[in-house]
């Protein structure tokens, strides 16, 4: 193991550029070796966990949907018949 520390290696820093419009001011955050692509990550996460959950809540919907008409009566609806003979 090298005793070296992090801070000798080189990376580059990507600094966000702002670029203004009318309504205010818009920022771009670079990602990459050579801060050559814009940094989405922030979207692709909250896009992810959003399908992640509507996937989830609808397979719920249609088990519960499908087990609703399996369920066994119960045996107090059937108290109220005369008994036969």
């Amino acid at each position: 193991m090298s005793n070296y520390p992090i801070k000798d290696s080189w990376s580059c820093k990507c600094h966000a550029t702002t670029k203004e419009t009318k309504p205010g001011a818009v920022k771009t955050y670079w990602a990459g070796n050579a801060c050559q692509k814009q940094d989405i990550s922030v979207q692709f996460h909250l896009i992810l966990i959003f399908t992640i959950l509507m996937i989830g809540g609808i397979t719920a919907v249609i088990a519960a949907m499908v087990s609703m008409g399996a369920q066994e009566l119960p045996g107090v609806l059937t108290a109220g018949m005369p008994a036969k003979k």
